[in-house]
């Protein structure tokens, strides 16, 4: 994966400056008309590892904002996304995920975001030494969903357009007793691949942002920052 990807750079390079070009946005959406979506039921490997979803199939609800038609066709294609719903099913007990497909043209931008369903085993076990008082913070139970999107950005990439390589991966948690929304983009590693990155915002239902980061150069790590965020990011991990 990382030699593919390392080959992909260079033409991605000489390609970025004509990525608005190549994946203009939509005109501005009508308020009252649905955001863009697919839904792809995946089966579940076994019933008995998913109890929540009572043997049902996982769905995944993909959203795509800003994206030209064109690769809005790219993003729900029914294979990749299936693929995608497959790598997922064994890590999520819900019965839906949502993933989202954003294309930002002010900053030239895109990303590929997960919100990851509240209540998850992985996030109790991710958060579990922020319980409490603690501060530690581990990011190996949420790999697995990292992981699976950076198969579908590859797929997509290799199948259709390498400039969908350039899109950033992040996870998106929700403290449901706040309203927290908290972004958690992942950074590049040339030799290991994306890992979830040092940073993370977390917004306010009114829209005010905050941020908190690792304190060190590895996880599991100690993290900082404003003290709503820390208390969201608990929230978010079932504390």
């Amino acid at each position: 994966m990382a030699s593919r990807r390392g080959a992909a750079w260079p033409v991605l390079f000489s390609l970025i400056t004509g990525l608005n070009a190549a994946c203009p946005s939509d005109p501005p959406p009508d308020p009252d008309e649905e955001p863009t979506t697919a839904a792809v039921e995946v089966e579940t490997p076994t019933e008995a590892e998913h109890p929540a979803r009572d043997g049902a199939p996982l769905v995944v609800d993909l959203q795509m904002e800003g994206l030209a038609p064109l690769y809005k066709g790219f993003f729900s294609e029914r294979t990749p996304v299936a693929a995608l719903g497959t790598a997922l099913a064994p890590h999520v007990a819900s019965r839906s995920v949502t993933v989202k497909a954003i294309w930002v043209e002010e900053t030239v931008t895109g990303s590929i975001q997960m919100l990851v369903p509240d209540g998850e085993t992985a996030l109790a076990r991710a958060g579990a030494g922020l319980r409490d008082g603690g501060d530690r913070l581990d990011i190996a139970p949420l790999a697995p969903y990292v992981a699976a999107l950076d198969g579908y950005r590859t797929a997509l990439g290799e199948r259709y357009d390498l400039r969908i390589l350039s899109f950033g991966l992040a996870l998106e948690l929700w403290d449901p007793h706040s309203e927290y929304r908290c972004l958690w983009p992942t950074v590049d590693d040339p030799q290991t691949g994306p890992e979830l990155g040092p940073v993370l915002t977390c917004r306010d239902p009114f829209g005010e942002s905050y941020e908190i980061s690792r304190e060190g150069g590895s996880w599991p790590a100690s993290i900082g920052g404003h003290k709503k965020a820390r208390k969201a990011l608990r929230g978010a991990l079932g504390g």
